[in-house]
């Protein structure tokens, strides 16, 4: 499916440095849990994203006609004693997430 790029996006992928950076929604029961795959907190609109560093890795992503993602598995390594207790008492298999590909602007 052809996609097209966004004036900025072809701007800063035309720069001689590139940061692309996944971030995830996570929409659990007992609230929303926004990570990104770089360092410190990153702020997108509203949302204030944690950062996961090399803690996250999301696998190959397969999309369909209807523009949706198929069978995405997200794995958090080494996470914070804070996280913890949410990864052990709320089942998340299955559930719907949002996954971004964005890019750092300097």
């Amino acid at each position: 499916m052809t996609r097209s790029l966004t004036t900025s996006v072809s701007t800063a992928i035309g720069q001689s440095v590139v940061e692309p950076f996944f971030a995830v929604d996570f929409d659990f029961a007992s609230g929303p849990l926004y990570l990104w795959s770089g360092y410190g907190d990153l702020v997108i609109g509203s949302k204030t994203y944690l950062g996961a560093g090399q803690l996250m890795n999301i696998s190959t992503v397969e999309e369909t006609t209807e523009i949706e993602a198929k069978g995405a598995t997200i794995t958090l390594s080494g996470i914070p004693s804070s996280f913890l207790s949410l990864a052990l008492t709320e089942q998340y298999q299955g559930r719907e997430c949002r996954i971004y590909l964005g890019i750092v602007s300097n």
